[in-house]
């Protein structure tokens, strides 16, 4: 195993580094379609992670058609080209909570801060290490429970006049879409299924390990910037999507 690059220190989830760079041995065919990945205790002794982190990386991968777990054969390679169906809209959270019945909704912010950027960020940004970068944290609730943690990262030299924005009574993407230069135009949404760590957990009342679902967004102006790069993490008792499509057939 090689030395992955995974930063403890970073706001980016543990999970999604390890699958980051999980992705990355897999097209590049250091893990070749059929062939095993390490064991969940070689990672864990390894790289010094929990195996709550080793667990939720190797599924989000499963889910993603990357990986495939069998008992009596560990996990392989399935393919090096992740499967994934697009949610073809998107939706704001108080119109998902409305199809629910749920009524009141409120959010509160956990942190908004300007800071450097990891390498993950800023490649996701498409900007430079030395760029700042705008860390949004929220918790939304619906009937005061609460639904789901938002964390946004946003380009400072875009995004830098949100900082004057009251996010517990503003939507960020309704923000955004009032600013001529930082106007959403396109948003590439991967969900997938995870576990919950014991910060999730704790933030969603759901026990950890939980079952939870992943929102990953990557946004982009109507010029082609990136604007945003969150995830959205949803508790998966009290949480559904529903995905409307025209079928197609070659």
């Amino acid at each position: 195993m090689r030395d992955y690059n995974i930063d403890k220190n970073s706001p980016i989830p543990l999970y999604y580094q390890l699958k980051t760079e999980l992705i990355k041995d897999i097209e590049e065919g250091q893990y070749p379609i059929g062939s095993e990945i390490p064991t969940e205790n070689e990672f864990i002794q390894t790289l010094h992670l929990s195996r709550t982190t080793v667990r939720q990386a190797i599924l989000a991968l499963v889910n993603e058609g990357y990986l495939e777990r069998a008992t009596s054969k560990g996990t392989t390679v399935l393919s090096a080209h992740k499967s994934i169906n697009y949610i073809k809209s998107f939706t704001p959270f108080y119109q998902q909570m409305a199809v629910t019945g749920k009524k009141k909704i409120r959010t509160n912010v956990l942190s908004l801060n300007v800071e450097m950027p990891d390498s993950l960020v800023a490649e996701k940004l498409e900007i430079s290490q030395g760029g700042k970068i705008i860390r949004l944290k929220r918790l939304r609730f619906a009937d005061d429970i609460p639904m789901v943690v938002l964390q946004n990262y946003l380009p400072f030299d875009l995004c830098g006049f949100i900082l004057s924005h009251n996010f517990e009574q503003e939507s960020l993407f309704e923000v955004l879409f009032n600013s001529s230069e930082a106007k959403p135009g396109k948003t590439k949404t991967v969900c997938s299924a995870l576990l919950a760590d014991k910060q999730l957990s704790g933030l969603l009342k759901i026990n950890e390990n939980a079952p939870i679902l992943c929102l990953e967004n990557l946004t982009r102006t109507q010029t082609g910037k990136v604007v945003d790069y969150g995830f959205a993490h949803y508790r998966g008792d009290l949480n559904q999507f529903e995905i409307e499509a025209t079928p197609q057939f070659k």
